[in-house]
């Protein structure tokens, strides 16, 4: 291994403004409003082309991510809608991808959020499909009795039959409010002795994660100055081998610290990122 370099980056400093690797799951403004926006703050105007009303197929009829990414498919290869031999979930294609030897996919700025969206909702769509499908009672259901069933919550059942199906979703509040009361019965029921941890990345000082960053040998060399930018710039641009290590390296306390130090059995984490992309994690035990 290559010798640590003397002098640590300083990183308590102020740092310019960078964007957030966790996508706002509550956004109540479309693009287009937020640059016009943007554009009127800075008393520039462009004409907006118009947006084509057509909903795009998301099927395996259209090879949608090649069309939207010409740079990442120069060749229109490996688009997740062409025919395989085995069957490939878009989760498991993302994966490879973003993990893949030429960092593209990893650094793209949008590739990641799009196909996270992508897969959020094919996950509402089969259990949105599955809550029709085995309730007799709202079979027969017209859309307009739908939105009368909505709008009176208190004399009819459906809108907790249809919150109690989301808890299935990860990342909604129905899932994590279902997860804290099985914590919550987890914790009265055990009688004995328990933990609460926070277990937080060290990402800025971490000479290991940044040995299998871009930049590296530039980053032995440089001065305290280059080696803070080309940290910032790899927690941004390779944000999945940041949380790759921090997963990695919980996972080794957990074996080699918590399970023989504090004779640990049972134990339920989960894992947070702040507004700047450094990840945590919390813990009871």
């Amino acid at each position: 291994m290559p010798p640590v370099p003397s002098e640590q980056a300083d990183v308590d400093v102020d740092l310019p403004s960078v964007s957030t690797v966790v996508p706002n799951l509550l956004v109540e403004q479309s693009e287009r409003d937020i640059l016009v926006l943007h554009l009127d703050t800075q008393h520039q105007y462009l004409t907006m082309p118009s947006l084509q009303v057509t909903p795009i197929d998301e099927s395996r009829s259209q090879l949608l991510y090649s069309m939207t990414y010409p740079t990442l498919f120069p060749h229109g290869k490996a688009n997740f809608s062409l025919p395989r031999r085995r069957t490939v979930t878009l989760q498991q294609w993302s994966e490879h991808l973003i993990r893949y030897k030429d960092r593209r996919f990893g650094s793209h700025p949008r590739f990641r959020y799009m196909v996270f969206n992508q897969i959020m909702r094919d996950h509402v769509r089969k259990a949105s499909n599955w809550l029709v499908k085995k309730s007799d009672l709202e079979r027969e259901l017209t859309v307009e009795d739908l939105r009368k069933a909505l709008e009176n919550t208190e004399q009819s059942p459906l809108l907790s039959k249809i919150m109690r199906h989301t808890n299935t979703l990860a990342g909604t509040r129905p899932f994590w409010n279902n997860k804290r009361n099985q914590l919550m019965a987890y914790a009265r029921n055990l009688d004995c002795n328990s933990l609460f941890f926070t277990f937080s990345a060290a990402d800025m000082q971490w000479f290991d994660l940044q040995s299998h960053m871009p930049c590296f040998e530039d980053y032995l060399t440089g001065d305290n100055q280059l080696r803070k930018m080309i940290i910032r710039n790899n927690l941004q641009s390779q944000s999945h081998i940041a949380a790759g290590w921090l997963y990695w390296h919980f996972e080794l306390f957990k074996q080699h610290l918590l399970k023989l130090l504090f004779n640990m059995t049972d134990y339920w984490h989960r894992y947070e990122w702040q507004v700047c992309g450094s990840g945590h994690t919390h813990g009871f035990a």
